[in-house]
């Protein structure tokens, strides 16, 4: 399968929000919890989920596109020479997309609870971006209230615009950067030199769809400036929760943007549970003696002194650290 919702947190409030990915790899537990925390930086509401797709890496990339840096905000970026395996690359995860969005999307969304009864507001970018635009061209539904496109790898002449701008009750927001030079030299080529949604405005008789232009953002500033994209196409906006701040309760390695719900440590890697409170809990995890190769650590509330056990076998206590 190469696409999951994954469910990030729901606050009560009655709406659901997805975001979906681009070019961007999420192939560890790690990964998925940086953009997890990225998501819940910028208090979307409702409950809140995340369409991860096999989608490539930037690594691969960025070795592969010279001689000028085209990711970020800065850097030159004024040509470009695409080898055979970097296009084959995009293409071949541009398609997966197009796939996703044609023929997968709207059955994993009639799938959620309350996803006929609640709006939907659909966050993209990059071939995230575009795989909302494939999925709206073929949705007959009204349950979809807005989406927002963060530097879309879709021309802006693409025959999609038309019919998502029927579908979707409230506005398409077309978040662009004429500074995106990953669109500029790499997806406008691979498109006939057709420029892109996410460089340019979007022209036509689209009552609904709104350009915001993000003046020297780069194609990958979009992700760590998320809760400024959400707040400038809805200025008036609910915040749900992900502005808490709390320490791990194993390894003591300070924590951001924790909301109520399970979580695993990106440092050690063990779960425990948050409640709306703010208050820590965890229950109870065997781990190997970090003195002894025979011993077993039963870890379970202890309260200030959580974070020392005693092992089985050897009696000795351990803490558990970052790393």
């Amino acid at each position: 399968m190469h696409s999951r919702l994954i469910k990030i947190y729901e606050d009560g409030a009655s709406e659901i929000t997805i975001f979906i990915h681009g070019y961007k790899a999420v192939k560890s537990a790690t990964e998925l919890a940086a953009l997890r925390l990225q998501i819940l930086a910028a208090k979307p509401s409702g409950t809140v989920y995340l369409l991860f797709w096999k989608s490539g890496r930037w690594g691969e990339l960025k070795s592969l596109l010279f001689p000028y840096s085209i990711f970020g905000s800065t850097g030159a970026g004024m040509a470009v020479s695409l080898t055979a395996h970097s296009v084959r690359s995009y293409i071949k995860y541009r398609d997966r997309a197009d796939s996703i969005g044609l023929n997968h999307m709207a059955k994993k969304i009639s799938r959620l609870p309350n996803a006929s009864k609640y709006p939907v507001t659909l966050v993209g970018h990059s071939l995230g971006a575009r795989l909302i635009m494939r999925f709206l061209s073929r949705y007959s539904g009204k349950s979809i209230k807005q989406a927002i496109l963060m530097g879309a790898a879709l021309p802006r002449t693409d025959v999609s615009w038309a019919r998502a701008s029927h579908v979707v009750r409230g506005n398409i927001h077309n978040l662009f950067s004429a500074s995106d030079k990953v669109l500029r030299y790499l997806a406008s080529p691979l498109e006939a030199m057709a420029p892109m949604a996410g460089n340019e405005s979007v022209r036509g008789l689209y009552k609904n769809v709104t350009n915001h232009h993000l003046r020297g953002l780069g194609h990958t500033d979009y992700w760590p400036n998320l809760e400024a994209c959400l707040d400038l196409v809805n200025p008036n906006r609910t915040k749900g929760y992900g502005s808490g701040e709390c320490t791990c309760p194993y390894c003591e390695t300070e924590l951001t943007n924790m909301v109520p719900g399970e979580w695993e440590c990106a440092a050690c890697n063990l779960d425990f549970e948050v409640d709306q409170a703010g208050d820590i809990y965890f229950s109870e995890q065997i781990v190997g003696c970090a003195h002894c190769e025979e011993g077993e650590i039963i870890i379970a509330n202890q309260g200030d002194a959580a974070h020392t056990w005693v092992c089985s076998a050897c009696k000795r206590e351990s803490v558990l650290v970052s790393g």
